[in-house]
């Protein structure tokens, strides 16, 4: 081959291997907009002799037109997202203005990881960031 024909396949394929703009206009697809996780520790409720204490859960709103749910999990291990069976599924929600869970299931002076997928309508995902409190000693 020449000089000239190999240089034109070079240039395609820097062009097209490496991210240039497609022939077709397509655009990639990509996944919905990720929320940022947020977690405290918003008191305790006291019954009887026991008290347990509680956590409220927030993130920010996806705002996407083809959101269709968030997923929340906690567990007590971090790296959810690479194994969700260490997790407990704590709600799905299907409002893209649903932006708040209040966890009372936790117990004292215990390190609780959580994290939340957004799906949209075409199933793709995003995570979010992972968080991690502990609660206060009872």
């Amino acid at each position: 081959m020449n000089k000239r024909v190999l240089l034109a396949i070079f240039a395609v394929t820097v062009l097209f291997g490496c991210g240039g703009s497609s022939p077709s206009g397509v655009v990639p697809d990509e996944s919905p907009t990720a929320s940022t996780l947020s977690v405290e520790y918003t008191g305790s409720t006291l019954d009887g002799s026991c008290g347990y204490c509680e956590l409220t859960v927030s993130w920010t709103a996806c705002p996407d037109a083809d959101f269709a749910s968030y997923t929340l999990y906690r567990s007590l291990t971090s790296g959810i997202s690479a194994d969700t069976t260490s997790a407990n599924l704590m709600g799905i929600f299907t409002s893209s203005a649903t932006t708040q869970y209040v966890d009372d299931s936790v117990f004292w002076n215990t390190p609780y990881y959580y994290i939340l997928l957004t799906h949209d309508n075409t199933r793709k995902y995003s995570w979010s960031n992972e968080v991690t409190i502990t609660t206060p000693t009872y």
